[in-house]
Order: C-alpha cells, then sequence, then structure tokens
C-alpha cells in the first residue's frame, strides 16, 4: 500500500496504451499511441487493479459496473474517472476479462506489472483513489485491497475523501 500522500510522479510514471476512441472521449485524453494516468481529464480517478485469473474480480465484477455507473451520474458532484488495469494480463485477457464481465469503463493490460509496482498494488482487487490536487500534482485519498462488494458505499466513502 502507498499510504495517502503526493503520488504525481509514481502516477506520471505509468505509460498505458492507447485505448479505443469512446474511451479517449470519456477520459479526456489526447489521441495517441499511449498516455499516462495523470493526463486523464478527471478531478478524481479509481483504478481498478484487476486480474482474469483472480476469482474475487470475476465475483465483484458485477459491484464494480455498478459503481461505474454511479460516477457517471451527475449527483456526485464530481468529475470521477475510472479505469481497470489488468495486472499481470496481456491485452487479449483483459479483453477477455471486458467481453465476459460486460466491462463498460476502459480497461487496460499491465502485462509485465509495471503499473501494479508503481502505485504499489501487489494483490488484486485493489483499488486506488487519486484526488488532482492542481494541474500537476496528485495525492492519493483511499486505497482498498480486496472486493469492492457494495457500490454504493464505496462510492459514499470515496466522496468522504475528496478534499
Amino acid at each position: 500500500m502507498l499510504g495517502k500522500g503526493n503520488i504525481t510522479h509514481a502516477l506520471k510514471a505509468i505509460e498505458l496504451m492507447q485505448p479505443l476512441e469512446t474511451a479517449v472521449q470519456y477520459l479526456g485524453i489526447e489521441d495517441g499511441e499511449s498516455f499516462s494516468p495523470s493526463s486523464i481529464n478527471a478531478d478524481v480517478l479509481v483504478i481498478q487493479f484487476f486480474s482474469m485469473y483472480c476469482p474475487a474480480c470475476q465475483t465483484d465484477a458485477a459491484a464494480v459496473n455498478e459503481f461505474y455507473d454511479l460516477t457517471t451520474k451527475p449527483h456526485t458532484g464530481q468529475n470521477i474517472k475510472m479505469i481497470g488495469i489488468g495486472f499481470a494480463n496481456s491485452e487479449f485477457e483483459v479483453a477477455i476479462f471486458k467481453r465476459k464481465f460486460n466491462v463498460l469503463f476502459p480497461l487496460f493490460p499491465d502485462p509485465y506489472g509495471d503499473a501494479a509496482r508503481a502505485l504499489h498494488a501487489y494483490s488484486t482487487p485493489h483499488f486506488v483513489v487519486i484526488q488532482r490536487t492542481d494541474n500537476d500534482n496528485f495525492k492519493l485519498i483511499y486505497e482498498q485491497a480486496g472486493a469492492l462488494r457494495n457500490s454504493e458505499k464505496f462510492l459514499k466513502t470515496i466522496l468522504t475523501h475528496i478534499e
């Protein structure tokens, strides 16, 4: 676990492959070959580390999809975006997980675990919640190792940690 505080350097060190066009629009990023999560246009970024082979991730997929749906509603009062990163998963494995569990938010492979190492997410599922403090700085406001289970409770928890 990272511990609360400034994680700007760790976040900027992560490089993810360019998503599909619909995800580019959702994330508010420039079209290109790859990008850093720090370039996502959001006040709060929720990152779920998952694995196609993780039984808890599979069981929790419906609750995570429900949480994503809640973040897209204007009632939160926050610009919250969500991505998933497949820990030690290839692009092929991530695509299978996305299709099998009807995941609506953008998922990215992390075949060598570089993104997971940068954010100290060594188990799945693992949630990291980051808040933009200004244009170039970010801080960790919440982290959870283990299943989400209750989407509304998870959203309320996040909203209480936003400064």
